[in-house]
């Protein structure tokens, strides 16, 4: 049994609640992967396709990192039985496939909304990753991977939001993540990758007034070359987080592009998606 103390609080009552507020705030920011250097989309979201959890690893090759989704084991199991999969190609697919559900399935703006769900599935390849993450477990989505198919569900949902044909392929030592019946995806641009991101911090200045560290070095002249990419169309954006754009699109053509167009149609002819 339990029974209520009858000396006088340590803590008074106030400070009590708001160190508890705090602590729960600080718990939903490691959960959506805020406090940590390399924050991985689908932490806590994907299982295997025996349905057992997979957790984010990282490996390095001199300069570069390479990531992947691998089984969290028990104790009593053999290392051989986990799986390994590239979390790049996993986490391109399902940012993708989020976004077209999103789009087919726009629910109306509730009162304190920002933005509805087919504005939101346009922004949200260029949200940061905790941002994302933010997001995906609000909808209280999951990942099962298979071995011949990816399926995601969001709770609400009865059956699988989206089915993808997906196939383990060997490339020598590791598996790679064959999505449809063609080859693995192109891996995006690193390049156009932080000039995108930087671009977006550019932006995020001139609507703010602030500095963003990230961008604040920067000559007068080389900040001007960021805001305009600030500006592409969504379908550009998305087109480069997932390795899709033209392969005549490089960094430094898109960092010297000096007549592209405000209006989209006009960026997508520039740019060679037409």
């Amino acid at each position: 049994e339990l029974y209520d103390g009858e000396h006088d609080g340590i803590i008074a009552g106030d400070d009590w609640a708001e160190v508890q507020s705090f602590l729960a705030a600080n718990r939903h920011e490691r959960k959506l992967g805020k406090h940590t250097r390399y924050p991985s989309l689908l932490t806590g979201m994907i299982r295997d396709p025996d349905a057992r959890p997979m957790t984010p690893v990282s490996t390095h090759k001199g300069s570069r990192r390479h990531r992947y989704y691998v089984t969290r084991l028990k104790p009593v199991e053999d290392k051989q039985l986990a799986w390994r999969v590239p979390a790049g190609e996993i986490e391109r697919a399902v940012m993708a496939a989020v976004c077209n559900w999103l789009r087919s399935h726009q629910r109306p703006c509730e009162p304190g909304q920002l933005m509805s769900d087919g504005t939101l599935a346009d922004e949200l390849p260029c949200f940061s990753v905790p941002e994302q993450r933010k997001i995906m477990t609000s909808l209280e989505m999951t990942v099962q991977l298979g071995e011949t198919e990816l399926h995601l569900r969001i709770a609400d949902e009865t059956q699988p939001v989206v089915s993808l044909p997906a196939r383990m392929v060997r490339r020598g030592a590791e598996l790679k993540v064959v999505l449809g019946s063609g080859d693995p995806q192109r891996a995006p641009d690193p390049v156009l990758l932080k000039l995108v991101a930087l671009a977006m911090s550019a932006r995020k200045s001139l609507f703010s007034s602030k500095a963003d560290p990230l961008t604040s070095h920067y000559s007068k002249r080389h900040l001007w070359q960021l805001l305009r990419i600030g500006f592409l169309a969504p379908d550009i954006v998305t087109a480069i987080v997932e390795g899709r754009q033209p392969p005549s699109l490089t960094g430094r053509r898109l960092l010297r592009v000096t007549d592209l167009p405000l209006d989209w149609a006009g960026q997508r002819r520039v740019l060679g998606f037409n």
